[in-house]
């Protein structure tokens, strides 16, 4: 089961590299700048923060629900990030909100982390049978 979620939460940002890639056919001429950029250099770097949650989870281990949150942090920093654009459009053409992206979700990986540990440290029952306050 994991195995298959793994294969899409890392899918995800792969197809959105391809849909850029498709995109930026219809407004540029296909370079070989162009194809290294967009279809071999875009799918790393989407797929990344996804990459990285997936070691990270491979060494610590967490709980089902942990591991999924920490993919979806990812997929929904992107999608956000990727919706953007359709509102405010920046004249000078630089995605500077693809800035955000890296940083963006490993602040979020970091905070669900955190929180899910301190979750977990004050919500099991001590030896008594009473929470611990």
């Amino acid at each position: 089961m994991k195995k298959k979620a793994l294969a899409l939460y890392v899918g995800l940002p792969v197809l959105f590299a391809v849909a850029v890639f498709v995109y930026a056919l219809g407004r540029e001429d296909l370079g070989i700048e162009m194809f290294v950029s967009y279809f071999l250099m875009a799918p790393l770097f989407y797929s990344a923060p996804q990459l990285l949650w997936a070691g990270i989870a491979t060494l610590v281990k967490p709980s089902s629900f942990v591991w999924h949150a920490g993919f979806m942090v990812c997929t929904v920093v992107l999608l956000a990030l990727a919706i953007i654009p359709l509102f405010a459009r920046d004249p000078s053409g630089l995605p500077l909100q693809w800035m955000l992206y890296w940083p963006l979700t490993i602040g979020l990986l970091l905070l669900l982390a955190v929180g899910s540990a301190v979750y977990h440290r004050f919500s099991r029952p001590s030896l008594d049978g009473n929470t611990k306050q």
